[in-house]
């Protein structure tokens, strides 16, 4: 299990952990107001946003589909979590 974790580049390995903070705070502050998974959506749409408009349109990076995959998963599996 090292290795692999080891395997992984460190952008997306925080990708990873961006996209779990994005998604627990989303999903905490829907449930506030009973909206969990509608917080995972805009998890989700603030992890897109950045990969367009901070690296796409902005040019502070390079778009990359697979940055936006590494941050919505945590997102996805907090959100089943939740439902569940």
């Amino acid at each position: 299990m090292n290795k692999f974790i080891e395997s992984i580049a460190l952008d997306k390995l925080r990708h990873v952990v961006g996209g779990l903070i994005l998604g627990f705070v989303g999903i905490l502050l829907g449930d506030v107001f009973d909206m969990g998974l509608v917080g995972a959506g805009f998890a989700t749409i603030i992890v897109a946003g950045k990969e367009v408009v901070n690296d796409g349109w902005l040019g502070k990076g390079n778009v990359e589909f697979l940055d936006f995959i590494y941050s919505f998963i945590p997102i996805l599996m907090l959100a089943i979590c939740y439902a569940i």
